[in-house]
C-alpha cells in the first residue's frame, strides 16, 4: 500500500465530486488500485494486504474522516475479499489472480453496479 497521508489528501480533494457524481472519480480509483487499498483484507497468498482487524478499522476510519463514501466502498470490498480465505484456492485465484484491479462486492439486486 502506498502512504495513507497522500491517499487521504486525494480523498479529501475528491469528496465534493464524489457527493455530486455519486461515484469515485477515475483518478481516485486508480490510486486505490495502485496502492492495494481494495485488497486490505485479502490474504497475502492472493497478493492482498492481509491487514489485521485493528489496523483495518483504523485505516478505514481515517479515510472516512475525509469521505465516508470512499471508506464504505473500501470496507465493503475488503470484507467481501475475505471470502478468498474460505473458498478453494483455484476459485480465489480465478477472482483475484488474473486482474490486479479485480474487486468483489455484493449488494442489492440485479441492477447494482
Amino acid at each position: 500500500m502506498s502512504g495513507l497521508g497522500s491517499l487521504t489528501e486525494l480523498v479529501a480533494r475528491s469528496a465534493e465530486r464524489i457527493e455530486k457524481e455519486r461515484r469515485l472519480p477515475p483518478e481516485l480509483l486508480d490510486a486505490l488500485h495502485q496502492g492495494g487499498w481494495f485488497r486490505l483484507l485479502l490474504p497475502k497468498a492472493y497478493d492482498g494486504g492481509e491487514t489485521d482487524p485493528v489496523g483495518f478499522v483504523e485505516t478505514i476510519s481515517e479515510i472516512a474522516r475525509h469521505d465516508a463514501s470512499t471508506a464504505w466502498c473500501l470496507c465493503q470490498n475488503s470484507v467481501c475479499s475475505m471470502v478468498a480465505a474460505f473458498v478453494a484456492p483455484e476459485v480465489a485465484r480465478e477472482i483475484y489472480g488474473r486482474d490486479p484491479r479485480a474487486v468483489l462486492a455484493w449488494g442489492p439486486g440485479p441492477n447494482a453496479r
